[in-house]
């Protein structure tokens, strides 16, 4: 068994995508996030990934935290009432992160999907150390252009 087959057998490859729904992605751009959510995980052939939405408050799906088909991702505004409300703030999000979607795995895929500046303050840092330390690659994916970005 070659280097290569080892890395992708112990790869994860349910991601956890997190989605920003402060009331500045209300309508059009919260549509968008979900789209480029569904776009990154057809193109990284993800068939399942653990999603929450983000404001100023975590915004879990009733599904008891289990993993969600891409295809589902198509309909989950709908099917879950998401809309635009709130702030923009990750730590809430980040602490609330369960230990399930990440543990016992060499590595997991992190996306953050916002429409623009987080605006939390130092708090963040620690909470971002801490997937870090739990071997996650974080991806900051922005939706708007004209916005300060990460």
């Amino acid at each position: 068994m070659s280097f290569f087959e080892t890395t992708q057998a112990d790869y994860d490859k349910k991601p956890i995508i997190l989605i920003d729904n402060s009331g500045s992605t209300s309508g059009n751009v919260l549509e968008n996030e979900v789209k480029v959510a569904h776009q990154i995980s057809k193109e990284n052939e993800f068939e399942e990934l653990y999603l929450s939405f983000w404001n100023n408050k975590v915004r879990s799906l009733d599904n008891n935290h289990q993993a969600i088909s891409r295809e589902q991702l198509k309909t989950v505004l709908y099917d879950f009432k998401i809309r635009g409300e709130g702030t923009t703030q990750l730590t809430p999000m980040l602490k609330s992160v369960p230990d399930k979607w990440y543990e016992g795995k060499q590595s997991t895929d992190v996306y953050i999907i916002t429409d623009g500046q987080i605006m939390d303050r130092g708090e963040l840092n620690p909470e971002i150390k801490k997937l870090v330390d739990k071997n996650c690659t974080i991806y900051i994916v922005t939706v708007n252009n004209g916005r300060s970005h990460y």
